[in-house]
């Protein structure tokens, strides 16, 4: 599920995009004065795309990572709950819970 950050920053992305696309419209019917005007405009929101479009990336992997490191941590716990009870099978005991 994308976090509030990567909601905000793909309305951004998608900003970026319509800009970018706008630009380039507008570069392909300007007079040769104003193409450099837009040619500046369009190499800076091209700029500012891709340092965001990192971040998105940076951002996904981020929280991919944090749910396998979630499955992990259920699987650990699932391991050591099912290794308590073989002890207490085998041993006739109940361990404490861990603190």
């Amino acid at each position: 599920m994308p976090t509030r950050d990567m909601q905000l920053l793909q309305a951004r992305l998608d900003s970026l995009d319509a800009r970018i696309a706008q630009l380039e419209h507008e570069m392909a019917h300007a007079d040769p004065k104003l193409h450099e005007t837009y040619q500046a405009q369009w190499q800076e929101a091209t700029e500012t795309r891709r340092h965001a479009g990192d971040l998105m990336a940076q951002l996904k992997l981020q929280e991919a990572e944090s749910w396998e490191r979630m499955d992990l941590w259920n699987g650990l716990e699932a391991v050591f709950d099912d290794l308590g009870k073989f002890l207490d099978r085998i041993t006739g005991t109940k361990l404490p819970p861990p603190q």
